[in-house]
């Protein structure tokens, strides 16, 4: 990992009032993260984040370890999971610079106009539509999640799970579905699609936009 990268990410911590470790040995984890190799930790008061660091979204899929990770530090009170991924902006973001996000009343008609579709019986095509809603909902600026860099929607997922937003349940379903609206998406065919999957993204949604507190920030 670039040690310039560490040092800029551990400032902005020291920044915010954060005792900070760039790559902690053993002795220096908290008894919980035994087994892990951390990249930074951060601990103000009570509170304590673990920092990773990942080069692109490539190296983050390919960490087999970053949800157990996820789970063991959302389980500690106090402490959170912060994910930095340091790609840089990809053709399709930069396509999108000059659109603008959805109002709530855009937002919920983006889920109401996919929950009839998949009522009709066009579920897989709802579900592009759903999570179109989804991803809007998701990015929506929040306090206790972040994920700095460009985050993609497995990404969002991934954060709002780990830190305790998204049930595993939720996360579960979240993923499954997210398989459906990416082969309908890339002109594939899926298998038979229910309409409760549908349904299952415009609630997650709805309670995301809806929720107070715990909530994503993208820097």
């Amino acid at each position: 990992m670039d040690q310039e990268s560490l040092a800029k990410i551990a400032r902005r911590y020291r920044d915010e009032g954060y005792e900070v470790v760039v790559a902690p040995r053993p002795e220096q984890l908290p008894p919980f993260l035994a087994g892990f190799r951390v990249d930074i930790m951060a601990t103000r008061g009570s509170e304590g984040v673990v920092i990773e660091v990942k080069l692109n979204r490539m190296d983050l899929a390919r960490d087999a370890d970053i949800t157990r990770l996820a789970e063991i530090v959302h389980s500690e009170p106090g402490w959170k999971l912060d994910l930095v991924v340091l790609e840089s902006e990809t053709q399709i973001e930069k396509a999108t610079q000059d659109a603008a996000e959805p109002s709530d009343d855009q937002l919920f008609q983006i889920l109401r106009t996919a929950d009839e579709l998949a009522d009709k019986g066009h579920a897989p095509f709802a579900c592009v539509i759903a999570w179109s809603g989804l991803e809007a909902a998701m990015r929506r600026p929040r306090g206790d999640v972040e994920v700095h860099g460009r985050a993609t929607p497995s990404e969002m997922m991934r954060a709002l799970y780990s830190n305790g937003v998204l049930s595993r349940e939720q996360f579960e379903q979240l993923r499954e579905s997210y398989k459906v609206r990416s082969q309908v998406v890339h002109g594939l065919v899926p298998g038979e699609v229910a309409p409760d999957l549908v349904r299952h993204i415009t609630a997650t949604a709805r309670y995301l936009v809806k929720s107070e507190g715990a909530a994503l920030s993208l820097a």
